[in-house]
């Protein structure tokens, strides 16, 4: 099992080693629009020996797939046949669009991506149509890891149903907890350099991989994840019934969503932290809990625009 991190512009680039196994940049969203600091990232990670990854952050709500696919395609000339290709599928939209940009990319590149969704999406519809040919990278954070510097998870564990899938390629465990996303990936070396096409014989990507090809692998044995199956059917009905007949009257502009979503995860919880120390160290004796209680308020009502946002584009 392998273990690493996943990384965008928010994350400032250092000089030290990234300390995992992997690193998957983002390296495009939308139509236009470039991660400014993946190629820093990526060189730097590529310098350390990591495995490497470059995914496209969908706008599904706005966008056509094959505008996305061939924007992505155009922005990682460099790293084709060097990282793993991956979509990054976060709304609740029909799988029809995943499906074509997937396709889109591999006619362009011959390679088959990655799709990148929550445990939440991959159980909303039915993925079997894009299962048997996409590899899955799945999301989901346990409240023992959603924490600062979390724990690593044991070897082949992963408490998430993955709907279609026979097994799931990688899982992001926690969500910017000490800067860093974390994931641990359920294949070795081998199997990666399939998935990016590097490796001479090609990924079959619903197929377990056989990371030893010159040994006979008995098929119990190719399953890299034995996949806890757990009952989810009664929280998605209560999460599908959320907003019911309560249409948003405008679309948010995408550039808008993504700056939500920054102050959402970043700057919120930041400024907690950072005047809770100050007032610590300083003395300023500011009134903690009711700055604190405003900022969850704010926090909040940010959240239930992006996620009302998201709802009114279900259709």
């Amino acid at each position: 099992m392998l273990r690493g991190v996943d990384v965008s512009e928010w994350q400032v680039v250092g000089e030290g080693d990234y300390g995992q196994d992997f690193v998957i940049c983002r390296a495009s969203y939308g139509v236009g629009y470039t991660d400014k600091r993946c190629d820093e990232h990526y060189q730097r990670a590529k310098s350390q020996g990591k495995l490497l990854g470059v995914y496209h952050y969908a706008y599904p709500q706005y966008n056509n797939p094959i505008a996305e696919a061939d924007w992505y395609v155009s922005q990682i000339q460099g790293y084709i046949k060097e990282a793993m290709l991956i979509l990054d599928f976060e709304e609740l939209i029909d799988p029809n669009w995943a499906k074509q940009w997937l396709d889109r990319v591999f006619e362009l590149t011959g390679i088959r991506p990655v799709i990148y969704m929550n445990a939440y999406t991959v159980n909303s519809y039915d993925w079997s149509n894009i299962s048997k040919d996409y590899g899955l990278w799945i999301a989901g954070y346990p409240n023992e890891y959603n924490v600062p510097n979390p724990p690593e998870p044991p070897d082949n564990y992963l408490p998430y149903n993955i709907g279609s899938w026979d097994f799931a390629i990688i899982w992001q465990y926690s969500s910017s907890m000490g800067g860093l996303d974390r994931d641990v990936a359920y294949i070795d070396n081998i199997a990666w350099a399939k998935y990016a096409g590097y490796y001479s014989e090609p990924v079959v990507p619903n197929q377990p991989v056989s990371t030893t090809p010159d040994v006979e692998v008995k098929p119990e044995e190719m399953i890299p994840v034995p996949a806890k199956k757990i009952d989810v059917s009664e929280y998605i009905d209560k999460l599908n019934k959320i907003g019911e007949g309560n249409k948003m009257p405008f679309n948010l502009p995408q550039k808008v969503y993504e700056f939500g979503r920054w102050l959402l995860w970043i700057v919120m919880p930041a400024l907690s932290i950072l005047l809770a120390g100050l007032n610590e160290v300083w003395a300023w004796n500011l009134p903690i809990d009711k700055i604190t209680m405003t900022i969850d308020i704010v926090s909040v009502a940010i959240g239930a625009i992006l996620g009302i946002a998201k709802l009114s584009n279900k259709e």
